[in-house]
């Protein structure tokens, strides 16, 4: 399985898988584009944007049946190719597949929001490509993903180039909890906050899996209530309950 493309070649790709997801009506092609409009609730218009491409079966790739997410750099350089195998049943074929890349120095969707993050002062970190898109889908322009990975101090000092308050929207889990406690505990290290810079944990209700799984569920005004109600209980939350969020396991 090829994990690496040369620049040449990752261009080509995503070139080609982009123009294939819109242009192509075979019914193989047809099926992932429904996938991502009706089964993800992502627009034509996030999905355009951010250069989202599709590799058929009929191509016999290494990367055939999979949905193209290029990543890119706050300054819109394409950095490496990752993909959701859509069809995939079970890990043994690897849903998801990436480029090698350090992940702790870009952010999925940074060139895309960086303009609304700068504007607003604020970024809504959350984990994955869908969660990203799905919340600039329904307006949540400023959101950006940590691809899955830790949540660095690398990713701070590129986001307070443009904002203060940093909505840390992780999912609802084991390993969102630990990137939660991993970036409080580093917001106290680094005293983040003489810097400026305001950590803002999101904290999802029981039964909710993640961002795109709450606004399935209760739409986006009620995600929009829940950073607003964050924001006004961060300074509360972080003294009353830190004890509660280091020791609470997923629901």
């Amino acid at each position: 399985m090829i994990t690496k493309f040369t620049e040449v070649e990752r261009a080509e790709i995503c070139d080609l898988a982009h123009e294939t997801l819109f242009q192509e009506t075979t019914e193989d092609t047809l099926e992932a584009l429904k996938y991502l409009t009706d089964v993800r609730g992502i627009s034509l218009e996030v999905l355009k944007k951010f250069k989202f491409g599709y590799i058929p079966k009929r191509v016999g790739h290494d990367w055939s049946e999979r949905i193209i997410m290029p990543l890119y750099d706050a300054h819109d350089n394409l950095i490496v190719l990752t993909s959701r195998k859509f069809r995939a049943t079970d890990h043994k074929e690897r849903p998801h597949l990436h480029e090698q890349f350090d992940k702790k120095r870009f952010l999925y969707g940074i060139q895309t929001a960086k303009k609304n993050i700068l504007n607003w002062n604020a970024v809504v970190l959350v984990e994955g490509q869908f969660d990203t898109c799905r919340l600039h889908a329904n307006g949540l322009i400023n959101a950006v993903g940590v691809l899955g990975s830790a949540f660095t101090f690398d990713h701070v000092c590129q986001l307070r180039r443009y904002c203060s308050d940093f909505y840390l929207a992780f999912d609802r889990d084991k390993s969102g909890w630990q990137n939660i406690i991993r970036a409080m505990r580093m917001y106290d290290e680094k005293s983040l906050a003489t810097f400026d810079v305001n950590f803002i944990p999101v904290r999802l209700p029981q039964g909710i899996k993640d961002p795109d799984d709450f606004i399935s569920n209760h739409g986006v005004k009620a995600f929009n209530r829940l950073l607003k109600e964050s924001k006004e209980l961060a300074s509360s939350y972080i003294e009353r309950e830190w004890h509660a969020i280091t020791t609470e396991t997923a629901a």
